[in-house]
């Protein structure tokens, strides 16, 4: 015989609430089943004549917190608690076992039917749940271990009666054990306290609405009571609470659809299964209040459970649970140092630098060996984050890149702040890194370039496009040929200029150097050669003309007309009778076989280093 403690376990505790969600109640239409028929045996037996004859008394379940059940969605387990009413236990009896019963129409006396444990031997009275601790000693009260109470197993294995008035029926049992004295008449340990179930297996069901997995009392039918309504616990402060804090916890009880009315009774307080003690209830109110003094540190499970004073009209009832948290006890965490290690460039670097930023922190250890810190160390400069990483677990140290141009030109504090993660303190450098950024030399990536070269005019230089370039100068140079070396044709200057290029520099190379600077350097970079084109030619603003008769014999004198700047130092003549030249010299005598033809005069303008230009006379006809 299996002899334990009675302590519900959690489990137990969940899948019975679950079930008093679920519970469908007895119908008082339920028919009687044919084996009650009442005894004569046990006359102080519940609802006496009409038990089954070998039945002491009923059966009430409840779960792990003490409430009343009447049915439920677990046919693995139906109930926590079975306690028997009626008949009391045989004298010095003290343990109790729960049995199933399978009716069978065959068989008249319910004590041949096939049966089988449901529940090894417990001891009783039970030490929890309160309500039914105080249950005296001379009532057995069953306790079933979360792989007790299986009807599903038990169905199974048995067979069954399917005939009506039978079909989908279990009888439950208890009987008492531990007893010593005669064994006979009502000291029969054949007989026990009963209560007829329903079941839904989902194989076969009766036609009253069970849904499949349920149970329910059937027989006797339970009295029909009142539903307390008891709301969600609430406590304060609320979760997580700080380490050894005293949380109050509180709850209000009233009737289901019926706010004003609160039942009288009692109210307990559980954290998970364990009974905290009787609340502070006032049946004015509904409120109900309880101090958990100092919980320990951890998880709790808060639920409040109501028992009624007047137990024939109200259901006992328990309120949702309430998950909460109590903080641990904090940990003294390590003070750290963080500092600066190094930086590459050095303390100063160029615009067009990337800046590398080592940051290290270190455990400073309370009495015992110091470990790296872990967490995460932001870079800044002037007090602006500039980059974030992980410390590295093995060196505690962390590199942080800042990008080339971040970093304006002039001087930076550079400081790093250490973000712990863990048990360690935060940090910040002690002193801040002074760091200098320069700006980086001049960089020509489009080139110079010459403009155009033309004598007579000045050309103007193109600095070409550069990079952190301020402010530019300009030198002309020359040569008359590639095989010779370059000369400088001007001084370095602001002025982009070279000149107005002399006569004597046509056919010769031209090319421009370009000096950027700026605050800390320069560069230099040179144009491409140009060659120097001739100069613009004169324009003719009079026509040249000749002067004299053309006629034979007559001679004609040229008239070179007016020409523009540059103003031309010779000209080339050409007499054309017709379209034959007839004479280059600046004058003409017609001879008598072009008599009765056009002449005419061109005049070339010439000077050295420019383009020539050529204008033409009217025509006249030899006479």
């Amino acid at each position: 015989m299996k002899i334990r403690q009675v302590v519900a376990g959690a489990v137990a505790f969940a899948a019975i609430t679950t079930s008093i969600l679920a519970a469908v109640p007895a119908s008082a239409a339920d028919p009687t089943p044919p084996w009650e028929t009442g005894n004569t045996l046990f006359p102080g037996a519940l609802n006496y004549p009409n038990l089954d004859p070998n039945s002491k008394g009923g059966l009430t379940f409840y779960d792990a917190s003490g409430t009343e059940i009447t049915g439920g969605s677990d046919l693995t387990h139906i109930a926590d608690f079975i306690v028997t009413t009626g008949t009391p236990a045989r004298t010095a009896a003290d343990t109790a076992n729960v049995i199933f019963a399978l009716p069978d129409h065959t068989k008249p006396s319910s004590l041949t039917w096939a049966a089988g444990a449901a529940a090894g031997s417990q001891y009783f009275p039970v030490l929890t749940p309160s309500n039914l601790a105080s249950v005296a000693s001379t009532v057995p009260v069953a306790s079933l271990g979360v792989n007790e109470g299986n009807l599903s197993t038990f169905l199974q294995v048995a067979s069954p009666d399917t005939t009506a008035g039978y079909a989908n029926i279990i009888q439950v049992r208890v009987k008492d054990g531990g007893y010593t004295g005669a064994t006979s008449g009502v000291n029969s340990p054949n007989y026990f306290w009963s209560v007829d179930i329903e079941y839904n297996d989902g194989v076969s069901a009766l036609t009253d609405g069970l849904l499949p997995g349920h149970w329910k009392v059937y027989y006797p039918a339970p009295p029909s009571k009142t539903d307390p309504a008891v709301s969600a616990v609430t406590a304060s402060p609320v979760s997580p609470a700080p380490h050894a804090s005293s949380v109050d916890l509180s709850v209000t009880v009233s009737v289901v659809g019926d706010a004003t009315t609160h039942p009288a009774g009692t109210v307990h307080f559980f954290d998970g299964l364990i009974d905290l003690g009787a609340a502070s209830y006032d049946t004015v109110t509904g409120l109900a209040t309880f101090t958990d003094a100092t919980p320990a540190d951890g998880s709790h499970s808060y639920t409040a459970h109501f028992t009624p004073t007047d137990s024939a009209t109200y259901n006992t009832m328990n309120s949702a649970s309430l998950s909460f948290t109590v903080s641990a006890a904090p940990v003294p965490k390590d003070d750290t140092a963080t500092t600066i290690s190094s930086t590459s460039p050095s303390l100063t670097a160029i615009t067009t630098q990337a800046v590398t930023v080592t940051a290290h922190v270190a455990d400073i250890a309370g009495g015992h060996t110091a470990t790296v810190p872990t967490g995460s160390i932001t870079v800044k400069v002037d007090g602006s984050a500039v980059g974030t990483a992980s410390v590295n677990a093995a060196t505690g140290n962390v590199v942080v890149t800042i990008a080339a141009s971040t970093l304006t030109v002039g001087t930076h504090a550079l400081t790093a702040e250490y973000t712990p993660s863990g048990n360690f303190n935060s940090s910040t450098t002690a002193a801040s890194t002074t760091y200098t950024i320069t700006l980086a030399p001049p960089v020509n990536f489009i080139a110079p370039s010459p403009g155009t070269a033309r004598v007579g005019v000045a050309a103007l230089c193109n600095p070409g496009a550069w990079t952190y370039a301020g402010t530019f100068k300009y030198q002309w140079f020359k040569r008359q040929t590639s095989t010779v070396a370059w000369t400088a044709l001007t001084t370095l200057t602001t002025s982009r200029s070279s000149g107005v290029l002399a006569s004597t520099y046509a056919g010769w190379q031209l090319r421009c150097l370009v000096t950027a600077s700026n605050p800390t350097s320069q560069a230099s970079a040179y144009s491409a050669a140009a060659t120097v084109a001739l100069g613009a030619a004169s324009t003719a603003t009079a026509r040249p003309s000749f002067i004299g008769t053309p006629a034979v014999g007559s001679l004609l004198t040229a008239r070179v007309g007016t020409w523009t700047t540059p103003t031309p130092t010779s000209y080339l003549y050409v007499w054309k009778v017709g379209t034959v030249i007839v004479s280059r010299a600046s004058t003409y005598r017609p001879t008598a076989a072009y008599r009765g033809l056009l002449i005419s005069l061109s005049v070339s303008a010439l000077r050295t280093g420019y383009l020539t230009a050529t204008a033409t006379s009217a025509v006249a006809k030899i006479a």
